[in-house]
């Protein structure tokens, strides 16, 4: 077992044989960051980094006055 104010996992598959317990499995939700919905549209991480990147790109060039 870990306890920590820390982001920090257990083993997700530990061996015991103990008692007929051959092995104790943690089964781990995966982490989605960046899951955009736009109109239906279900983007990924990388549809994301792209919508992002656009957005980001035109901003800095208007603000830098780059054209």
């Amino acid at each position: 077992m870990v306890i920590t104010d820390e982001k920090d996992y257990a083993e997700q598959l530990k061996i015991v044989k103990e008692d007929g317990v051959k092995s104790i499995t943690i089964y781990y939700k995966p982490v989605k960051i960046l899951n955009l919905y736009i109109k239906g549209w279900k983007l990924g991480w990388l549809g994301s980094y792209i919508v992002f990147s656009l957005i980001f790109s035109m901003l800095i060039r208007k603000w830098l006055k780059i054209y």
